[in-house]
């Protein structure tokens, strides 16, 4: 007669090769972080993101150039100007491994804000709401960000876009964003009340060197 399994023991071998990570959200985005999740199979490595657009008073710009940055826009320096950083997480090649596929999926459609969001990558970490007001993707004369995943037009639930990668891009632009996917001047507050997203990033573990002895 087989040995019984107990719920408890069941329940972590369900979670083995899986961890609660932070991945470091920037404060203007840490109200709108769900949670992230790296787990391990074999030497592929998945990390999810989920964010909560309506959570966390999160704004798109009114004046919207493609590219710019959607985050909360409550914190501001001594003169006015929105100072927190409004990336999502920071990817690094020993946590999260050669990310070769990015995959973005909509589980409840955005309110408020613009619905046409592309996933950003950037190489730094500072860029926030009001200081994006200017800035465009690489087509339009910048090279420190670029979009990684397009909406392509608004997000629906249920609607999963993915775009494969190469060269290792992501070891440089490390920092995920959110950025409006189409430019457009808009009324209103533009503060988002629903909208959720998972973002799956797949990589590949840099392994040990095969040794023989």
């Amino acid at each position: 007669m087989g040995k019984r399994i107990g719920r408890k023991r069941l329940y972590s071998l369900d979670k083995l090769g899986q961890s609660e990570e932070t991945l470091d959200p920037g404060a203007a985005m840490s109200g709108a972080y769900g949670h992230g999740k790296v787990s391990r199979h074999g030497s592929e490595i998945i990390t999810e993101i989920y964010v909560d657009l309506g959570a966390g008073q999160v704004y798109s710009p009114k004046t919207q150039k493609t590219g710019t940055i959607i985050a909360h826009s409550g914190v501001l320096d001594s003169s006015g100007v929105q100072t927190a950083q409004a990336h999502i997480g920071r990817l690094t090649t020993a946590k999260n491994g050669i990310i070769n596929l990015v995959e973005v999926s909509c589980i409840e459609t955005p309110v408020g804000g613009t619905t046409d969001i592309d996933l950003m990558a950037a190489t730094g970490s500072l860029l926030s709401y009001s200081g994006s007001g200017g800035l465009a993707t690489p087509a339009s004369g910048r090279d420190d960000m670029w979009t990684l995943v397009p909406g392509g037009g608004a997000w629906v639930i249920g609607e999963s876009t993915a775009a494969a990668l190469d060269t290792n891009r992501l070891s440089t632009y490390q920092y995920l964003y959110l950025g409006v996917g189409a430019s457009t001047i808009s009324a209103g507050t533009n503060i988002y009340t629903a909208g959720k997203f998972v973002i799956r990033l797949f990589g590949i573990a840099q392994l040990d060197d095969v040794t023989n002895d």
